[in-house]
């Protein structure tokens, strides 16, 4: 199985109240990003992949942590 179909079963198998939670702590939306993400990343060479991917997982990073500190 493949990274994106398994997040797609991830998305896709999570109960209401899971995805509500997910959705509360910021996550559902990243996994639902991801695998759009996954479907520009299959036209990708590998060495292109790991540099989108690396890059996304990056920014998600900065969102999420702006988030927490506008929290604060």
């Amino acid at each position: 199985m493949d990274d994106g179909v398994a997040l797609h079963f991830v998305c896709k198998s999570t109960r209401h109240k899971e995805k509500q939670a997910l959705t509360e702590l910021g996550i559902f939306d990243l996994i639902s990003k991801a695998i759009d993400c996954i479907g520009k990343a299959a036209s990708m060479s590998q060495q292109e992949r790991a540099i989108f991917v690396g890059d996304w997982l990056r920014q998600a990073k900065q969102r999420l942590r702006q988030k927490e500190r506008a929290q604060m």
